[in-house]
C-alpha cells in the first residue's frame, strides 16, 4: 500500500499546470476522487494528495466487508480478489467524454475478475476497452503491482495504445 501511494503522490507532483486530471481507485465498484478532471495547480495537487495519503485498505475496501484486511501486516501487499478494471476504465472515459484527455494510468494489483466483461483471460474486456479508445485515441500507461497482477493484459493494453508498461 505504501509503494502504491509513493508512486501516485509522486506522478501527481510531476503535473505541470497545463495538465488536468482525476483519481479513479477500483475494487468492487470504481470511485473517482473528483466528478470531473482538475487543473494540475498547487491546491488540487495538494488536495489529490491529501487524498492519496490518508488511503488505507479499509477505506478504499469499505464497499468490500467480506474481504477482512489483516491490520497486522502494515506493509506487507495484500492480494485481493474483485479487481473490476474494465468499469474503472469506463469511468474514467465517462469523465473525460468533455475533454480531450489523451492518457490514462492504470495502476492494478490484480487480475480483472469482476465487473462488466471481466472473464478468464480478459480478451473480451480488452477488445471492449479498445472499442471506448475508438476515435480517442487515449494513450494507456499501465503498471502493475505485485506479484498477482495481469501482466499479459496490462502490457497489451499499454503497447496497442501506445503506452508503456510497468511491473513492480
Amino acid at each position: 500500500m505504501d509503494f502504491m501511494k509513493a508512486n501516485i503522490i509522486y506522478t501527481l507532483r510531476q503535473l505541470k499546470p497545463n495538465v488536468y486530471f482525476t483519481i479513479i481507485w477500483f475494487h468492487k465498484t470504481p470511485k473517482a476522487w473528483h466528478p470531473d478532471l482538475v487543473e494540475a495547480n498547487e491546491n488540487n495537487i495538494n488536495a489529490a494528495i491529501a487524498e492519496v495519503s490518508g488511503w488505507t485498505l479499509d477505506s478504499l475496501h469499505k464497499d468490500d466487508k467480506e474481504q477482512p484486511v489483516d491490520k497486522s501486516k502494515k506493509d506487507t501487499f495484500v492480494i485481493h480478489v474483485n479487481t473490476n478494471i474494465y468499469d474503472a476504465v469506463a469511468l474514467a472515459f465517462e469523465i473525460t467524454e468533455k475533454t480531450k484527455a489523451n492518457t490514462f494510468y492504470l495502476l492494478s494489483d490484480g487480475v480483472p475478475d469482476c465487473g462488466k466483461y471481466a472473464s478468464p483471460g480478459t480478451t473480451i474486456m480488452y477488445r471492449k476497452i479498445l472499442e471506448l479508445n475508438m476515435g480517442k485515441q487515449v494513450t494507456f500507461n499501465t503498471i502493475g503491482i505485485g506479484p498477482e497482477h495481469d501482466k499479459i493484459f496490462m502490457r497489451a493494453i499499454s503497447e496497442v495504445t501506445g503506452g508503456f508498461y510497468r511491473g513492480y
